[in-house]
């Protein structure tokens, strides 16, 4: 199943790719290029992915810093990426903008972010503070939700699963820390890294994203909602989470004394550990699109030539969601367990034929009219 999600996990992965290229020398024309397409294909298919510009930018500044006699080739070099990425991806934000924007409605900031179609960006824009508090309760949410689930597990032996990856995320940090420590308290510092200080960065502006969108919904005084807390926001940095993970552990564990011993290490052959773990993770795949993701797919539901009278609706209501749709009741069950989520159908009578999508916020208010909590979907849940 190929979503924008994991679709732009591959797409940012090539671009840190021919990045760290460049810096290793290949100043060929053809990688200026490819670059800026797959920096463009990346922006299109997530618009987060604009923060590789940033990065790019990064790198030729720094590249242009070190090579002071050719700064004048790095800016040219760097127009080059620019221009592929305009050609890429030109076309359609121009159409994005032109066609969709709601400078009208919203005025020209928020206006224009709006056909980005995230509305934390277009919040940021119209942004009225309530709180300048700082909160940290995102953070186990998306540790949780960036490995496995994001809800709770009821088996314990799974929930420890969390608590080995806590302690291996431990060990790397350790290890990273003593890195770090090492290298500012050496005597003999070497020239810094330009291909880690990238891939640094990229973990750090990801983050600041999953931060920044939380943070949006506490300073405007709502409650975070559940998909501000996601760890999928973090894929398009896998290739930084993975390497600094093998990072930290290899100083961590470079401190025993089993690694002073002169011992052996059998290097196995490059094609055939790449054709082992391809060959693990294509049959996970497609082991995973058998037994999960297939069982997931629902029938559409049935056309009901009923009146709403016909039916059995514990909460009868006339809601006019949109021309030719009607919200006709409401169902609340009773949940099983404390901390399951609260049962809720709702009835809807169609009176035409749609041919749009429609987007529906169902919230949960306490006494005093505060949302306690709102969940996004389609009606049916899209089943239609």
């Amino acid at each position: 199943v190929i979503t924008d999600d994991n679709l732009v996990i591959p797409l940012v992965s090539f671009a840190i790719y021919y990045q760290i290229r460049i810096i290793h020398g290949d100043e060929r024309l053809r990688a200026l290029v490819i670059l800026g397409a797959v920096t463009g294909l990346a922006a299109i298919t997530k618009y987060h992915s604009l923060v590789l510009l940033l990065e790019i930018t990064f790198v030729f500044i720094v590249l242009a810093w070190r090579n002071r006699r050719e700064w004048k080739d790095w800016l040219k070099r760097w127009a080059w990426v620019m221009l592929s990425f305009v050609v890429t991806t030109g076309w359609w934000f121009f159409f994005l903008f032109s066609r969709f924007n709601r400078v009208a409605e919203l005025g020209l900031v928020a206006g224009l972010l709006a056909p980005l179609g995230d509305p934390t960006t277009t919040e940021v824009a119209t942004l009225k503070l309530t709180s300048l508090s700082i909160r940290w309760d995102w953070v186990a949410p998306v540790f949780r939700t960036f490995w496995i689930v994001d809800r709770p597990i009821r088996f314990s032996w799974f929930e420890s699963i969390y608590l080995i990856l806590l302690i291996l995320t431990v060990i790397s940090a350790f290890g990273l820390l003593r890195l770090t420590r090492h290298h500012l308290t050496s005597s003999r510092r070497d020239k810094w890294r330009l291909d880690i200080a990238l891939l640094g960065l990229n973990l750090v502006i990801y983050l600041a994203i999953v931060f920044g969108r939380y943070q949006v919904f506490v300073a405007r005084g709502v409650p975070p909602p559940p998909f501000s807390t996601q760890g999928r926001h973090l894929y398009p940095a896998i290739v930084s989470v993975a390497f600094f993970y093998v990072l930290g552990w290899r100083v961590a564990l470079g401190m025993y004394p089993w690694q002073r011993k002169n011992v052996k290490v059998a290097r196995s052959n490059d094609r055939v550990l790449a054709g082992t773990i391809s060959f693990v993770l294509l049959t996970l795949s497609i082991a995973t699109f058998i037994f999960i993701v297939r069982p997931s797919y629902l029938p559409y539901l049935p056309i009901v030539q009923l009146e709403p009278d016909e039916v059995a609706i514990s909460h009868r209501t006339n809601v006019n969601f949109a021309e030719g749709l009607h919200v006709v009741g409401y169902d609340v069950g009773t949940p099983k367990h404390s901390d399951d989520v609260l049962p809720v159908h709702l009835y809807w009578q169609a009176s035409q034929k749609h041919l749009r999508d429609h987007l529906t916020q169902l919230c949960l208010r306490d006494g005093k009219g505060n949302s306690v909590s709102c969940l996004w979907g389609h009606p049916a849940n899209g089943l239609y």
